[in-house]
């Protein structure tokens, strides 16, 4: 859906996805531990983050993207999975910076928001 123009269910639906995060680090966590009990090897998670429609009237491949409050959210929830499993999850990185996907800095020619 849209990145900003979205209703309640879509909301929940995003944190919901967002909390599979969960699971997916313990599934594969169980793995590593049975060959790797003692946590010599870390997981490594890249590139995490929301990604939506493109946004109206934005070159599609560029993946332009502005943040909401929803996004924060779903930012929260992983850096908080991200530390409840941090004996296994050594580094964890979001998919952008800088004008694409769930980005933290958005800019326009001379124009920029944080």
């Amino acid at each position: 859906g849209s990145a900003t123009d979205f209703d309640e269910d879509e909301w929940f639906t995003t944190l919901k996805k967002a909390y599979e995060m969960e699971q997916l680090v313990m599934d594969h966590g169980k793995i590593m531990d049975h060959y790797d009990p003692d946590k010599r090897i870390g997981m490594i998670i890249d590139e995490w983050g929301t990604w939506y429609d493109p946004e109206p009237g934005t070159n599609p491949g560029f993946l332009y993207q502005q943040n909401t409050l929803r996004d924060a959210l779903v930012c929260a929830l992983h850096f908080h999975i991200f530390h409840r499993h941090c004996q296994r999850i050594h580094m964890a990185n979001i998919a952008q910076t800088v004008n694409v996907l769930q980005a933290m800095v958005l800019t326009k020619d001379e124009k920029m928001i944080l």
